[in-house]
């Protein structure tokens, strides 16, 4: 929310977040996040063109696999009937990839429109005609849900933090044992804490993707 003077080797910013109350109800409440350079920082984009994607990356697609059995001919001249296999990954509704790691999702959401849908772990094979996959040892097809979003996971630099701008965080981390020297006696009633993994999300996805990738989002 607002970007604060921290020490030489960290950064420090104001949040919002929501608290629960004493009757368990959430509150928008403000806090301080102090993020030390030396911890894991990554960063989302939407992926607007899938050859984005590089080849062999791990991507965890929620999706409906499927496998068709196709009949077709084949043998000398085509006379030998015998069956194919078209497998897919079906009305995919959110897709995250990336290979600087923490690339974990909610493994537990289920869509109410669609309670066939699971989140599966695959890597990235080929984007040229479509995105194909390699998922339990064969390739398949994914076909994304209109609108669906394709989100990669990269590091991020101090730079990303630092700009200007609402942004939208998620961090792990624990409560300060020692406040910040920059905050004043008026912020004394804030909480502050530490980020031991910190991740900028991406804006243009908060309603779509990360309700199915964070739990409790």
């Amino acid at each position: 929310k607002k970007l604060l003077k921290g020490e030489e080797d960290e950064v420090l910013c104001e949040i919002s977040y929501r608290k629960k109350d004493s009757r368990g109800r959430p509150q928008l409440t403000k806090a301080f996040l102090r993020i030390p350079k030396d911890i894991v920082r990554l960063k989302d984009q939407r992926v607007i063109k899938l050859t984005d994607l590089e080849p062999d990356e791990t991507i965890k697609i929620f999706g409906r696999p499927a496998v068709y059995r196709v009949p077709h001919r084949g043998g000398v001249g085509g006379g030998v009937l015998t069956d194919g296999q078209d497998r897919q990954i079906q009305n995919a509704k959110a897709a995250l990839a990336g290979k600087e790691g923490h690339i974990e999702v909610n493994k537990a959401f289920k869509d109410k429109q669609d309670p066939k849908l699971e989140w599966v772990d695959a890597q990235v094979e080929d984007t040229g005609g479509g995105l194909t996959v390699l998922y339990q040892g064969a390739s398949y097809r994914v076909a994304m849900a209109k609108n669906a979003p394709i989100i990669r996971r990269g590091k991020a630099e101090s730079k990303d933090f630092e700009r200007k701008g609402t942004k939208y965080i998620y961090a792990v981390g624990n409560k300060s044992r020692e406040r910040p020297t920059a905050l004043g006696s008026a912020d004394e009633k804030y909480d502050c804490f530490d980020a031991e993994l910190v991740i900028l999300l991406d804006g243009t996805s908060m309603r779509t993707a990360y309700p199915m990738i964070i739990e409790g989002f």
